[in-house]
């Protein structure tokens, strides 16, 4: 079948790489919440705007082709980025006019939790992918008895079906038609 379970790997890769990242970032907000540390709170306003617009661009761009289980990993990873970018600029803001600095990583494992949701299923999609699970999106029972409504087809069994890519589903199976001699 070539290489079509490339772009799942990769997606795959990506969405573990993502969950490491935001386990560090877990680590590290919980490190901050115990010894805050201040912060320039107009510095990391201004550059969060600048990560909002380039980022917000490329997320947007990445949201229309939500279909492939690659682009959607893709997606979650410049999400990830977007999110901080937006948490960052809240922080700064927070920190510019109440000097509450511990907002920081508080605003840190928040997006570190809506970004472990997305991922979820990612790894989901991409594991049933690579192991030849069935899509969930389809009913083994459904496709029988679709199957059996062809004419002369009295029986199906040893059904198969899995996917190779998101996109790409592939089925084998028997079928028993009227006077079969074996």
């Amino acid at each position: 079948y070539g290489f079509y379970r490339a772009t799942v790997l990769a997606a795959l890769i990506n969405a573990l790489v993502l969950s490491v990242v935001t386990f560090f970032i877990f680590y590290k907000a919980w490190q901050r919440i115990q010894h805050p540390q201040p912060v320039a709170g107009l510095v990391i306003f201004i550059i969060a705007f600048f990560g909002i617009v380039f980022n917000g661009a490329i997320v947007y761009f990445l949201k229309a082709e939500k279909k492939d289980v690659n682009v959607r990993s893709a997606y979650w990873h410049m999400m990830e980025d977007f999110l901080g970018w937006i948490g960052v600029m809240i922080a700064g803001l927070v920190i510019i006019f109440t000097g509450w600095y511990i907002i920081d990583p508080l605003i840190s494992i928040l997006i570190g939790l809506i970004v472990l949701y997305g991922v979820w299923d990612i790894l989901k999609e991409a594991v049933n992918i690579l192991l030849e699970g069935v899509p969930a999106h389809i009913r083994l029972e459904e496709v029988i008895k679709e199957i059996k409504t062809i004419d002369k087809i009295k029986d199906v069994h040893d059904l198969h079906i899995w996917a190779l890519d998101s996109s790409r589903i592939s089925l084998s199976c028997h079928v028993s038609l009227p006077n079969m001699q074996l």
